[in-house]
C-alpha cells in the first residue's frame, strides 16, 4: 500500500484563537476558516479520506490518505 502524508497545522491568532491550515507533502496548502475548531476541521478532511494517525508535540496532526 501507498500513503500520501499531511499535516494539518494549528497556528494560535491573537484575536481569533488557533486557525488551521492543511500542508499535503507535495506543498500544498488549505487553510480552514477563522470559526472552525479541529474537530470540524477533521470532518472536513475526512470526507477526502485522510486519517488523523498522530499529534506532534506542537499545534501539529499528522493525517495519511491511501492511494
Amino acid at each position: 500500500m501507498k500513503y500520501k502524508y499531511g499535516v494539518l497545522e494549528g497556528i494560535v491568532h491573537k484575536e481569533y484563537g488557533t486557525v488551521y491550515r492543511f500542508l499535503d507533502e507535495k506543498g500544498k496548502v488549505t487553510n480552514f476558516d477563522f470559526g472552525m475548531n479541529l474537530i470540524d476541521c477533521l470532518n472536513i478532511l475526512g470526507k477526502y479520506r485522510w486519517e488523523l494517525k498522530l499529534q506532534n508535540n506542537r499545534n501539529d496532526y499528522i493525517l495519511v490518505k491511501e492511494i
